[in-house]
């Protein structure tokens, strides 16, 4: 797929680079390539995120006709810049909405999960969970040691079959993948690996 000299610190600026057809700045290589193997490069880039393309022309149709954007559950934004003879508002609002999608669509996915603990745990007699704090895609729960190894399985379990929401329509090709850590302090974390 990507050479070595391609070092992406996220999923996020991968997405996004694509997205836009560009490397964000800190990434740039320093030194000039030829020209030939740019195209190879941007072949192989464009095989990797087959659909892109036609993703990004339909949500910028979407925005075209209604002048908003929609998060994977409904949400609604507006960009009323979208028109704007002013190229600079033009293109800063075509960010938004690419962003929006993405961020929007993560927090949407972000607040299902909580609702779907709450009501797992709140039902069940153990284990009993508290959530602290939500921090983008993170959740931070406080639970007693006896019980962290199968709160993580349920908070694994729930968050992952988030790729399937029947009543609302949502079904994502892409697994959602979920990293689980516990610890004393948020500085001692350790990842909790799913039992094989």
């Amino acid at each position: 797929m990507l050479e070595n000299s391609y070092v992406w610190p996220s999923l996020e600026v991968l997405l996004y680079s694509f997205w836009f057809d560009s490397c964000p700045s800190p990434l740039r290589l320093k030194k000039k390539k030829k020209k030939k193997k740019k195209k190879e490069k941007k072949k192989k880039k464009k095989m990797c995120f087959v659909g892109r393309k036609e993703t990004k022309q339909r949500g910028s149709m979407a925005v075209g006709v209604g002048w908003y954007v929609l998060s994977i559950m409904g949400r609604r934004r507006t960009l009323p810049n979208i028109d704007s003879p002013d190229w600079g508002l033009r293109m800063q609002a075509e960010r938004q909405a690419v962003n929006f999608v993405v961020q929007g669509s993560a927090a949407d996915l972000c607040k299902m999960a909580m609702i779907q603990i709450f009501n797992l745990v709140s039902t069940s007699s153990s284990p009993s969970a508290r959530l602290l704090a939500q921090l983008h895609d993170e959740l931070l729960y406080e639970v007693e040691d006896s019980q962290v190894e199968p709160f993580a399985a349920l908070v694994r379990s729930t968050m992952e079959s988030l790729q399937h929401i029947d009543h609302l329509g949502v079904h994502l090709k892409v697994p959602l993948k979920v990293s689980v850590s516990s610890g004393k302090s948020w500085g001692s974390m350790s990842e909790l690996l799913p039992p094989s």
